[in-house]
């Protein structure tokens, strides 16, 4: 009989505590709503796509937004390595990787872009899915005019840190490069 009555009081105490938390204010109407109002549900309406690319209305992509080029600048990390750090700029041409080398420390100021020439090879490489034939890998011979290495830079790993770059960004199978 105890235990009953152990298990009364514990019922009765749950029943108090989730009828004190069900919602309803002093006057007994749920909260958040006055009287006669209906209360918000938590369900959306979700919002519509653009068919084009499928993406909510309220998040398309800038069209006044300029379209930037990718480019891989090898370049000093504060450790003395060099890493590839990903940049971004108008239109991927030499002019505008060698500027980036100059930026990020590769090449000392005054290094200038002369050209860039690409000539096929004897390699090829496996196409993907899809296509007819093997792409042909191409080598290119890149010239600059007032090389110097950046600062901390020995000669030859900021020729080296060029030609990773050059040969990254112009998918080039070997880069020669020429210093005038």
């Amino acid at each position: 009989m105890r235990r009953f009555a152990i298990v009364l009081a514990m019922i009765m105490m749950t029943a108090l505590s989730v009828s004190a938390c069900g919602g309803e204010n002093a006057a007994g109407n749920p909260q958040g709503s006055a009287a006669g109002e209906p209360m918000e549900t938590s369900a959306s309406v979700p919002e519509e796509t653009n068919p084009e690319n499928g993406l909510p209305l309220s998040k398309q992509p800038d069209a006044t937004a300029p379209v930037l080029a990718s480019i891989i600048v090898y370049a000093p990390e504060k450790d003395g390595s060099i890493k590839g750090q990903m940049e971004a700029a108008e239109e991927l041409n030499g002019e505008n990787v060698v500027a980036l080398l100059v930026e990020k420390g590769t090449l000392a100021e005054g290094a200038r872009f002369v050209s860039l020439e690409e000539k096929d090879s004897d390699e090829t490489a496996a196409a993907g899915p899809g296509a007819d034939s093997a792409a042909s890998i191409k080598n290119g011979t890149v010239t600059l005019s007032g090389f110097a290495p950046g600062a901390g830079l020995g000669e030859d790993t900021a020729k080296q840190a060029v030609i990773d770059t050059f040969r990254e960004n112009f998918e080039l199978g070997a880069v020669e490069l020429r210093l005038q």
